[in-house]
């Protein structure tokens, strides 16, 4: 295996480890999201919050599907090079 093959290997291994926090934050803010809905009517503050929770849950939810997308052009990249 010669060392450019071992460099995407390692950062396939980054980009899934980077990956799986992001889906892990990304669950935590649906959730802390849903928990706003049931206290909409609260007040000011509360209403802003959950604007924030569902924009940052959209942006992580982009991060985490981009991540995937990395990962699978550097697993077909690897692919390339041993034919």
């Amino acid at each position: 295996m010669d060392k450019q093959t071992e460099k995407l290997k390692q950062e396939i291994n980054y980009l899934i480890s980077k990956r799986t926090t992001f889906w892990t934050i990304t669950i935590i803010l649906i959730s802390g999201t849903i928990s706003m809905i049931f206290r909409f009517n609260e007040g000011l503050t509360e209403k802003l919050m959950l604007i924030i929770g569902a924009v940052f849950s959209i942006s992580f939810i982009n991060i985490s599907l981009n991540c995937e997308e990395s990962v699978k052009k550097l697993i077909n990249r690897i692919g390339k090079e041993k034919e």
